[in-house]
């Protein structure tokens, strides 16, 4: 069997068992396992397999369709044009996630601090607050996480990306590990219905609970972060949260009773779904 034959098999057996994008995930499983480039694989496709390599390449199989995210199989995932290490101990970056990037580098060329200071809330694997640093050099971005484990694995990120500097690491839960206010407060919290992430899918169970379970309203942990968010806010600052959706209304509410004189507003995603709420400060 070539590889070209072996790639054919893989996929159709990813297919059969309900994995949709089975052609890029078979090539990046094969990929993986043989340890080549995208070109060495595509150079290689007329060339035997070993029984060695196809058992390896089968034994990663066998974790995709045990419902192991892809990213952890691979052991990393791209945000924001960056390439960041992922495991078990964090949330897998979403695209809808590098919306909040974009936002903050369009608020960050009309904001006039000559020392921007942001805060990512819950920063996980570090994407977003590695992603700010890397396109914010003058910035010092705080990136907090109550999860000793995640943020072992945001210490290899900004290490990898050389910004260890500027991206510190704070154990602590949610603001409290804040020492100073700051100009720009972003997170993406865990949003998702306790009864939701029952009945989610076997990939999204794989990924840490505390993540991805916002209460039996998906909104707790933004309820406490905009609670106390006013005491760690620069005069002039700003909040950006990620939601889900239909969480929209509430979530503005919650923003209402804890900032009643702020600019409260919504951004769209690619999809025209509103997925993250701003806060902007006007005292």
């Amino acid at each position: 069997m070539n590889l070209r034959e072996f790639w054919v098999a893989t996929k159709i057996q990813l297919s059969r068992n309900g994995v949709s994008e089975n052609s890029i995930e078979s090539e990046l499983l094969i990929r993986c396992s043989m340890r080549i480039n995208k070109e060495e694989f595509y150079a290689s496709l007329s060339d035997p397999i070993s029984n060695l390599q196809k058992h390896q390449t089968d034994q990663l199989i066998q974790r995709r369709l045990c419902g192991e995210p892809l990213a952890y199989i691979l052991g990393h995932r791209e945000f924001y044009g960056l390439d960041f290490f992922v495991n078990s101990n964090v949330l897998i970056p979403r695209q809808e996630t590098e919306l909040l990037v974009e936002t903050i580098l369009s608020l960050s060329r009309s904001i006039s601090a000559d020392n921007l200071t942001i805060a990512d809330i819950g920063t996980g694997s570090g994407a977003i607050a590695i992603a700010l640093a890397h396109q914010l050099p003058e910035a010092i971005i705080f990136a907090t996480d109550i999860s000793t484990k995640a943020l072992e694995v945001a210490d290899i990120n900004r290490r990898n990306h050389d910004v260890a500097e500027r991206v510190r690491l704070l154990h602590g839960n949610l603001l409290e590990p804040l020492n100073t206010p700051v100009d720009i407060i972003v997170s993406n919290p865990p949003y998702l219905k306790t009864s939701e992430l029952t009945h989610a899918a076997k990939e999204i169970k794989r990924e840490p609970t505390e993540a991805l379970d916002g209460g039996i309203d998906g909104l707790e942990t933004i309820n406490g972060l905009l609670k106390k968010a006013p005491s760690y806010l620069n005069n002039l600052g700003h909040i950006l949260i990620e939601i889900s959706p239909e969480q929209l209304k509430k979530v503005i509410q919650i923003c209402r009773t804890n900032f009643q004189s702020s600019k409260i507003s919504s951004i769209k995603d690619i999809q025209n779904l509103h997925r993250v709420v701003h806060v902007e400060t006007t005292d």
